[in-house]
């Protein structure tokens, strides 16, 4: 424990697969349904973790990859875990499967964009499943006769559901007069 910031805090690992194996097992047990954290109202952490130089003064530290961190940190979806791709690189094959890119990110005092990937709190079970669910779906292409590209996807069973993605233009039901 390097220091305290208000409901912060700033951590230091020796090594980076157990920073990550922490900031994993911590968000883990906030989502326990019997943890004494839950009530009266959930808290829910975010973490952010990179690796990169840092300069000791006295007990604190300081320098980019605190900076980094702390910049993953406040990106961060409440309940999540945000890590550079230095990070990822680091761990190997050890999370590999827990980590999804989120691409590029640029921050407040940080020259270069940086590589974001956030671990995904997924069980096995559930992850499976929307993997079975993409795999399942077939998109489908059409063209009409005045040049109008449609594309559509059919997945599951029951009564058809169609969605309209406009480009912000209102259209009209057939019993409405246009403007209404």
């Amino acid at each position: 424990m390097v220091k305290l910031l208000g409901d912060g805090a700033i951590v230091e690992f020796r090594s980076v697969a157990r920073a990550l194996e922490a900031a994993i097992a911590v968000q883990r047990a906030l989502r326990e349904p019997d943890n004494p954290y839950q009530k009266p109202q959930r808290i829910m952490l975010r973490a952010g973790l990179h690796v990169g130089d840092v300069v000791a003064d006295g007990d604190d530290i300081f320098g980019d990859g605190v900076n980094i961190a702390v910049r993953l940190q406040s990106a961060a979806e409440p309940g999540g875990v945000l890590v550079s791709r230095m990070v990822s690189d680091l761990i190997g094959a050890e999370f590999s499967n827990q980590l999804q890119g989120e691409g590029l990110r640029t921050f407040k005092g940080i020259t270069q964009p940086i590589e974001v990937l956030s671990v995904d709190f997924l069980d096995e079970t559930e992850a499976q499943a929307r993997k079975d669910f993409e795999a399942a779906q077939k998109v489908q292409y059409y063209r009409t006769d005045d040049g109008v590209n449609l594309a559509w996807s059919v997945v599951g069973g029951g009564s058809p559901v169609v969605k309209a993605l406009g480009g912000g233009r209102r259209s009209t039901r057939d019993d409405e007069e246009p403007g209404q």
